[in-house]
């Protein structure tokens, strides 16, 4: 035997497995490190998926470029992950197959993702150039509609992938999976069901705005102006009520009237007498009937709108809305530093000129005083409205950043609050959250709910603070304290007003409060001092 010849060989062989060791290596440790980084971008899929027609050019920039790098990762992963014939064999064994088939559903699912978000870019820049095309004189509404019927298909496309990107993952199952996978399935479902729920409400919304706005027929809505220097558990006191009609996008004619025109209107239609809950009677009527003006004593606003609408038909006569909008203070004086300053006829006072930093105290010093003239005054409230609404729907499409930062707030807000009664419209209401509904969690919670009982409008002044407490037991029984500090400031707040209107308005700073405190219905031992 050639001793150096066995040598050399050995010494090549050696070489080869050391060189395949390195390769495997260096394969398996680019797999690992392309496919965490894809895992990484992915959270800029939900970023593009959700943007709105308020983005910027530079916000798409950004994302646009994290959406490449994820495109890079997630083809090279995916190279990688063919190219090995180990792991392709290794499918069949009981642990690695598990590896591998997650592998390769986690990186089909993210690129799916990617090509949803890359659509949704797409989508994104037309928005921009259809918002600073200046030169179309269309109104807002007949713009969105466009944008909308152009989106449709790419939008169906979407919705393709984000499937795609739900069938992978129930690929991968619940199947036992190891380090980085097991960490990458944990982000995709943080991910994957909020962009589905976007993907979801964009499709609705494509569906169903058309309709809103009145492009497939006339729609009309019951809308509530609410005083929420004056709180009721509903929001704010009814001030003015009148029913919108819309079609093709425009405001075709309101009826407007003021919530103290309510009891003649009723009494003049045969109505008696209605039963008003009894906090309600007690606390705050007293001898005075209910009416309209506060019809909102039930929080839940689908449940107190459609009182509202009840009998707001009791005393005008069958409405055939399709929906309920109630509107507060704060969304006038955030739509008037849109639309810009307004002038309204104010019966006993003349025309008012209305801008976002006086139309408070305005339309509380024409609907207040002088005592004779307070309850036909009210309907100054009801001719802004209406001049906002016209307003606001001729908006050109330059105004859609103002318009959905301000609608997207007073929403959050509640300070708007929507019942439409088409259910698939309505679902996307609730999905918003801007229903109005008192929450029905499925845990511990504690909802806290105060009307004002004094007639005064100390709400305009200032607001409990609240400190919530919870203290468990060596049982584990949990004791929960709820502390609310009313500090009065309406001295401070005077200062420099018109006095007679301050005494008007504020009673001398003496406030009443009626405060509910919603629990779960097995909490026990629920007390107040």
């Amino acid at each position: 035997m050639n001793i150096p010849t066995f040598r050399r060989r050995r010494a090549v062989a050696y070489l080869a497995v050391g060189a395949l060791i390195v390769l495997a290596g260096w394969h398996y440790t680019t797999l690992y490190r392309e496919a965490t980084a894809a895992r990484s971008a992915l959270l800029s899929v939900e970023d593009t998926v959700s943007i709105g027609l308020d983005a910027q050019a530079e916000d798409l920039d950004v994302l646009d470029a994290r959406l490449a790098e994820a495109r890079t990762h997630i083809d090279a992963a995916q190279a990688h992950l063919r190219w090995d014939p180990l792991l392709q064999a290794g499918k069949v064994l009981p642990v690695a197959g598990d590896q591998v088939v997650a592998a390769e559903g986690f990186l089909d699912a993210a690129d799916h993702l990617v090509a949803a978000g890359d659509e949704a870019i797409v989508l994104a820049r037309d928005a921009i150039a259809t918002r600073e095309d200046a030169d179309t004189g269309d109104a807002l509404t007949t713009t969105a509609l466009d944008l909308l019927d152009r989106a449709g298909p790419a939008l169906d496309r979407i919705q393709g992938h984000v499937d795609a990107a739900v069938a992978a993952r129930r690929e991968i199952g619940d199947r036992r999976l190891v380090g980085p996978l097991d960490d990458a399935r944990t982000r995709l479902d943080e991910q994957l069901p909020r962009i589905a729920e976007l993907m979801s409400q964009a499709v609705v919304a494509r569906d169903v705005v058309p309709g809103l706005m009145g492009f497939e027929g006339q729609r009309r809505y019951l809308v509530l102006s609410l005083n929420n220097a004056e709180l009721m558990p509903g929001g704010g006191l009814v001030t003015a009520a009148g029913v919108l009609t819309v079609e093709d996008g425009h405001v075709v004619s309101t009826t407007f009237r003021s919530a103290s025109a309510w009891l003649p209107a009723y009494a003049e239609a045969g109505g008696t007498a209605l039963d008003a809950p009894a906090p309600l009677q007690r606390h705050l009527l007293k001898d005075y009937p209910w009416n309209l003006g506060v019809s909102n004593w039930d929080p839940d606003f689908p449940t107190w709108a459609r009182q509202s609408l009840e009998m707001y038909e009791m005393a005008w006569g069958p409405q055939h809305v399709d929906g309920v909008i109630a509107v507060d203070l704060d969304v006038l004086k955030e739509l008037l530093a849109i639309t810009g300053a307004q002038t309204v006829e104010a019966p006993g006072f003349g025309e008012v000129r209305l801008t976002s930093d006086n139309a408070v105290m305005e339309l509380e010093r024409v609907t207040r005083a002088p005592p004779d003239t307070w309850r036909r005054t009210k309907e100054a409230v009801g001719t802004l409205q209406e001049a906002l609404l016209r307003d606001v729907m001729a908006l050109p499409a330059s105004r859609w950043d103002d318009l959905i930062h301000v609608m997207r707030q007073m929403g959050d807000e509640r300070h708007l609050q929507v019942l439409l009664f088409d259910a698939r419209a309505q679902a996307l209401v609730d999905e918003v959250r801007w229903n109005g509904a008192l929450l029905d969690p499925a845990g511990d919670y504690l909802q806290v709910n105060e009307a004002s009982v004094n007639s005064t409008k100390l709400n305009l002044v200032f607001a409990p603070t609240a400190t919530y407490d919870i203290e468990v037991g060596p049982l584990g029984d949990a004791r929960h304290r709820l502390t609310l500090r009313y500090d009065n400031t309406v001295d401070e707040w005077s200062v420099g007003r018109d006095p007679d209107l301050v005494r008007h308005l504020m009673f001398d700073g003496q406030y009443g409060a009626y405060v509910r405190a919603f629990t779960p219905g097995d909490a026990t031992g629920v007390t107040a001092e």
